[in-house]
């Protein structure tokens, strides 16, 4: 008396291997989304900490401006203060958009490794059910290399497969190590 192959697939199938297998995955993009955002707020605050430092600068140089002084020299000096100030304020707003630029882009970074984590737990329970149906269609596989020629196990597999390994997550991984 054989193993029944269509029961071995049942029990395999019901193990839940491909939700398994893709649940550390995507709760790692997860993590990783959580420090992307977490680290693109920081430097966004130091940015704008850097904004408001140069506003500081600026208005300095604006008390410079008003000062009364008299002669050719003074308004040479009075020239040159309005330009350090004209320039102050481009840096100043120059960092402004740069903080919202890392936030948003930080933002965005960690919504497609959210986005990630949410396929791959998909692609996941695709395995999951792959291997339901093919346990349900193939109440007696003559061989269980009848499984590996089902192609909807071999697609989901090579999909979770394909996800788990994008470029993407091993790139994030490096910067943020």
């Amino acid at each position: 008396m054989g193993l029944d192959a269509g029961e071995v697939l049942s029990a395999v199938a019901g193990l839940g291997l491909g939700t398994a297998a893709s649940a550390a995955a995507a709760s790692e993009l997860v993590g990783l989304g959580q420090v992307v955002r977490e680290r693109a707020f920081a430097l966004a605050r130091e940015v704008e900490g850097l904004a408001r430092q140069s506003d500081s600068a600026q208005q300095g140089l604006a008390t410079c401006e008003e000062i009364p002084w008299k002669g050719q020299a003074a308004e040479a000096f009075r020239l040159v203060v309005h330009e350090r100030q004209l320039r102050q304020g481009q840096c100043s707003e120059g960092l402004s958009n740069a903080a919202e630029t890392v936030r948003l882009a930080g933002e965005a970074l960690a919504a497609e490794l959210d986005a990630l984590a949410g396929s791959i737990s998909a692609a996941g329970r695709a395995v999951d059910s792959a291997l339901r149906q093919a346990a349900s269609s193939l109440p007696e596989l003559s061989d269980v290399t009848d499984l590996l020629r089902d192609h909807s196990v071999v697609f989901a597999q090579s999909q979770l497969d394909s996800l788990m390994s994008q470029p993407l997550v091993s790139s994030v991984k490096r910067v943020l190590a």
